[in-house]
């Protein structure tokens, strides 16, 4: 997947410049689930990623992200001041 200025979606859309695209939640856990990266949103993680997880064909990335969510839900993560 390549996500750049300008550039189009899969149907063709406009998605600008990228950034604000890669982070909407559904687009977001498009892009970790098929790179291994941990998403960047909590919406991404709460509502995206357990409907993806589900659709996974590797087990191994299905462990992986059902561990972000375990550790997401179970943990407070650090936010310096």
């Amino acid at each position: 997947m390549k996500v750049a200025a300008d550039a189009l979606d899969e149907n063709g859309d406009d998605i600008g410049s990228g950034d604000k695209w890669l982070t909407e939640p559904e687009h977001n856990v498009e892009f970790v689930t098929r790179t291994g990266y941990m998403p960047v949103t909590r919406a991404a993680f709460e509502n995206e990623l357990p409907k993806a997880i589900e659709g996974l064909e590797s087990a191994k990335y299905a462990s992986l992200y059902q561990a972000y969510l375990d550790t997401q839900a179970n943990y407070g993560f650090y936010v310096p001041p």
